[in-house]
């Protein structure tokens, strides 16, 4: 009873409408969703992508509540909005394989959520044919866009160990997972697309380490026109 009692959104009382189980949005909080609903099928480098809400306002307010806050009550309504955009007419298309594009080891080590990854495995449940890992090299990223400057020579055999450990990773992705991709459509999916460089580096190892076709799917984009 007390999951139903306020807003998703505004935490508000009235006019509430059920939604992903256990939890509710007011029909103020649901018109702003449908306002921010922008679906988008562009090129982004050599691949197409295709993403449904503008990062923003609600949407923006729910991912962060997920992502930096753990909170599972937002995650179960986020799951449910992916669900409707899978079956409206720019629906999330009905791939081969779902790949999403990998946390940093930063997060994962906090504990956050793993929003791409929930709402693979939805879409796997669904109508998609199953959900892959990433290849393994790209799950040891401390973080997403991690630069170290500074480098000096006493880097180097760092480098090079890192280097190894990179090689020895993706050689076991290509002998355990690549052969279940061979010829398939993948998605690469992504809960926000900012830069898109976290989904065009996956896209980039997939595409040279397998031959298939490969597309990009954002739940939101806060890339500039």
């Amino acid at each position: 009873m007390g999951a139903f009692s306020t807003c998703i959104g505004c935490h508000g009382r009235r006019d509430l409408r059920p939604l992903a189980g256990e939890v509710s949005v007011c029909e103020s909080c649901r018109e702003e969703l449908r306002e921010q609903q922008e679906p988008r099928s562009a090129p982004l480098d050599a691949w197409r992508l295709t993403t449904h809400w503008a990062y923003g306002g609600l949407v923006r307010q729910l991912i962060l509540r997920v992502k930096v806050q753990g909170d599972h009550r937002a995650l179960r309504f986020l799951r449910a909005l992916a669900e409707e955009a899978r079956k409206d007419a720019h629906g999330l298309a009905a791939f081969d394989v779902v790949i999403p594009a990998p946390s940093s080891l930063y997060g994962r080590i906090l504990g956050r959520i793993d929003l791409a990854g929930c709402v693979a495995a939805d879409l796997a449940r669904a109508d998609v044919g199953f959900v892959a890992a990433a290849p393994f090299s790209l799950h040891a990223r401390w973080r997403k866009r991690s630069r170290i400057k500074g480098r000096t020579a006493e880097d180097a055999g760092t480098r090079v160990a890192l280097s190894r450990l990179g090689a020895l990773l993706d050689d076991r992705w290509l002998r355990t997972v690549a052969p279940r991709l061979r010829g398939k459509r993948i998605g690469i999916l992504d809960d926000v697309v900012t830069t898109g460089h976290t989904m065009l580096t996956t896209a980039r190892k997939v595409a040279a380490m397998v031959d298939a076709e490969v597309e990009l799917v954002g739940l939101a984009s806060a890339l500039k026109d």
